[in-house]
């Protein structure tokens, strides 16, 4: 990616966290438009550079750690986009901390690039395209989750202490906070097991083994369970507030030290 397209790309997701910051803060009920078609401008710009840099590698992707950040950043993106058009008021108050993390991805692809990058030809392996799909569309639905996790948690200690601000009265009910948060996990939770299986097809495919031990298949599977367990406790035992974001933070984090913290260890730390 260019550097002028870049820092477009960056400055266009900025200015929209700061719009949504602005507007929460000045209590502005109406989520403002000129949000999202920043946001879209920033996407699409984007997922332009993304397609003309598989294209120019002829259908190759980058699988190192900037790889990684970048088509996180890119789904990330498309997930606030999706999430505001269905509901404008919960997705300005999942926006408000996506979006940096979006510029954060963005600016950690730049910056934090191998020298020698691993990469995967995805359009000459189709059983590669939906594993990768499925994974990082897992990873963006339970981004999403964590955030709505903390909305969640804010939410309950405000009520505790009947401490209520600004941002609070900007928020959407804790009902609807808890419903969306579990649907995004069992989105999450359907997604990563079709990304589980389509990697165990394309391990028997392409290597001849059913099951291949490696940091990333422990996470994963710790992953599944934990939100396996979170999804049964909340059908049979009711599981929702304090216990909920917890697990849900857990989750997250064996997902992402399976997902990008092997990546940071194996290409910023070993091999220094």
């Amino acid at each position: 990616m260019n550097g002028p397209l870049f820092w477009l790309i960056v400055l266009t997701y900025g200015l929209a966290t700061l719009l949504m910051a602005r507007n929460l803060y000045k209590q502005i009920a109406r989520p403002s438009v000129i949000v999202w078609w920043l946001a879209l401008a920033g996407w699409i710009g984007h997922a332009f550079a993304l397609g003309r840099a598989v294209y120019m590698q002829t259908g190759g992707v980058a699988v190192d750690l900037s790889g990684s950040l970048d088509a996180v950043a890119l789904v990330l993106g498309f997930l606030f986009l999706t999430g505001w058009r269905i509901s404008r008021l919960e997705g300005r108050s999942v926006g408000i901390l996506l979006l940096p993390v979006v510029v954060v991805a963005l600016l950690g692809a730049r910056f934090l690039k191998s020298a020698d990058p691993a990469t995967s030809s995805l359009l000459s392996d189709p059983l590669l395209i939906p594993h990768l799909l499925f994974s990082l569309f897992a990873y963006g639905l339970f981004s999403v989750a964590v955030v709505l996790a903390l909305l969640d948690a804010y939410q309950e200690h405000a009520l505790k202490k009947k401490q209520f601000g600004r941002i609070f009265n900007m928020l959407p009910s804790l009902g609807v906070v808890e419903e969306s948060l579990f649907v995004m996990i069992r989105m999450g939770f359907l997604l990563l097991s079709l990304s589980i299986f389509s990697g165990i097809v394309y391990t028997k495919a392409r290597l001849g083994v059913w099951f291949m031990l490696s940091h990333k298949v422990v996470f994963s599977w710790a992953t599944w369970l934990t939100f396996a367990t979170l999804l049964l406790g909340n059908r049979f035992y009711g599981w929702r507030g304090g216990r909920a974001v917890r697990i849900t933070l857990g989750g997250y984090l064996l997902l992402a030290l399976g997902f990008l913290g092997v990546k940071v260890v194996t290409e910023l730390i070993l091999k220094r």
